[in-house]
């Protein structure tokens, strides 16, 4: 066995997400160093486990992710009722468990995606594992990420970037990102895509599509609602209602409904089978409406979202799915970190609508006009895939050269 790497900013592959991003680095950096051994955390790494079921065979560790320490938690509630705190000196305490991981690993790869943003709050935890890294020596990568921005909390942004500008590299996913960095000076910032630009899809996976020849994929997530409820605006349950309606009676789509993240203890808040199953109520005697509702895995999704014409979601890695497929797609976003994708797929962003804001008028009329140029879009996307996939892979070579190894 190789080089061994612990992998910070993971805890559950609840979100495919991250168990999209988590195969992919698999892949890409074993392809770059050869054997090696990866070091997952997990909350529940038995269930993660079964969620991947070959991960021993690709040297991958599902590893306990710790508890995140009492003063992590308090301080995360009163950076936010006292901003004068936001520039304190870091880092703040990991467990003894974290610690130790770090401390068998060769290098650590930071592969939270959005972690370093404040879509979840401020970054305690992450940011706090990757500098324990780097006192303890170790080279820390921020992989397939995008950052920020910070501007909205200008106590805090100063405090943010002297850390990242102490990372070996960071590894920027989108444009938006890397302009935002570079603007604030910092050097070790290197242009690569989403890891998950490479996933596999699965083969072996059971796919129920509508009747007829042309499918549309759909994808929400409960993340927005409350936002939307309280600018007084329709659920988005009701938008997806009202927007298949519109889809059945303008098209002859089938539509699938495909959930991205979903518990795999079957318990959570952060389900969208809660919302898809709401959406599916007013279709279920519609033969033309189909709903995901297996527990399935990463690979299994891209397997179903690329058996789709075209695709529309909210959920980053159920739209990238979709794009690494070939398919043209809408992002209902809800941070920058949609922006900047489209732009490296597309090179444009008129295929990203806000989720916090967005009416079934609106969604119904961006997908006429993405079925209008549907050609247009898939022959574009083919032109760039293979340079996204590159970039990708891109991130791995670095690696390998800055750990003096490789093939």
């Amino acid at each position: 066995m190789g080089r061994t790497f612990y992998l910070t900013g993971q805890r559950t592959f609840s979100n495919r997400g991250c168990e999209a991003i988590v195969r992919s680095t698999v892949d890409i950096l074993t392809k770059s160093l050869g054997e090696s051994r990866f070091l997952v955390p997990s909350d529940d790494p038995g269930l993660d486990a079964r969620q991947w079921p070959e991960s021993r065979e690709l040297g991958v560790e599902f590893v306990g992710s710790g508890a995140q320490p009492r003063t992590q938690r308090l301080w995360q509630e009163v950076l936010g009722r006292f901003p004068a705190l936001q520039a304190q000196p870091w880092p703040f305490p990991i467990s003894h468990e974290v610690s130790a991981g770090i401390d068998s690993s060769d290098a650590v790869i930071s592969v939270g995606g959005d972690m370093y943003s404040l879509d979840y709050r401020f970054p305690i935890r992450v940011m706090s594992h990757d500098a324990a890294a780097m006192n303890k020596g170790k080279p820390t990568f921020l992989w397939g990420a995008s950052v920020g921005p910070f501007s909205k909390t200008p106590a805090f942004e100063p405090t943010a970037l002297r850390h990242l500008a102490r990372m070996q590299d960071l590894f920027i996913r989108d444009e938006l990102t890397a302009k935002y960095l570079e603007d604030h000076g910092l050097k070790n910032v290197t242009r690569v895509s989403d890891p998950a630009f490479v996933l596999k899809p699965a083969t072996s996976v059971e796919i129920d599509l509508p009747p007829g020849s042309r499918v549309l994929g759909l994808n929400i997530s409960p993340l927005v609602e409350a936002d939307r409820a309280a600018q007084g605006r329709d659920s988005l349950v009701e938008v997806a209602q009202a927007y298949v309606k519109t889809v059945l009676r303008e098209t002859d789509f089938g539509v699938v409904l495909i959930p991205h993240v979903f518990p795999l203890s079957g318990q959570g808040v952060n389900d969208d089978r809660k919302v898809l199953r709401a959406v599916y109520q007013a279709f279920k005697d519609e033969d033309r409406v189909r709903l995901v509702d297996a527990q399935l895995n990463a690979s299994q999704l891209k397997a179903i979202i690329a058996a789709c014409n075209m695709f529309v979601g909210a959920r980053t890695h159920a739209t990238i799915a979709a794009m690494s497929s070939g398919r043209p797609t809408i992002s209902l976003s809800y941070s920058v970190k949609a922006r900047g994708i489209n732009r490296d797929a597309f090179g444009h962003e008129d295929l990203v609508l806000d989720a916090r804001k967005v009416t079934a008028d609106e969604l119904w009329a961006l997908t006429a006009h993405m079925a209008s140029q549907e050609q247009d879009l898939g022959q574009a996307l083919a032109a760039r895939l293979p340079g996204l996939r590159a970039r990708a892979q891109s991130a791995g070579l670095r690696v390998a050269e800055a750990l003096g190894a490789g093939r």
